[in-house]
């Protein structure tokens, strides 16, 4: 089982520093979203908002 970098804040484990997730989750949806344009074949998004 791979194992990830966790920090400990005040006893918890956390993957992120609490005070990280934000910037780690704008990292993360910009490397998904640069590989799913680098593929539109496989990849495709809804044209509208309509639900």
């Amino acid at each position: 089982m791979a194992r990830f970098p966790q920090a400990a804040v005040g006893g918890a484990v956390y993957l992120v520093h609490p005070r990280r997730g934000q910037r780690t989750k704008n990292r993360l949806s910009e490397r998904i979203l640069h590989e799913s344009n680098m593929y539109p074949d496989r990849v495709k998004f809804p044209v509208s908002r309509n639900r």
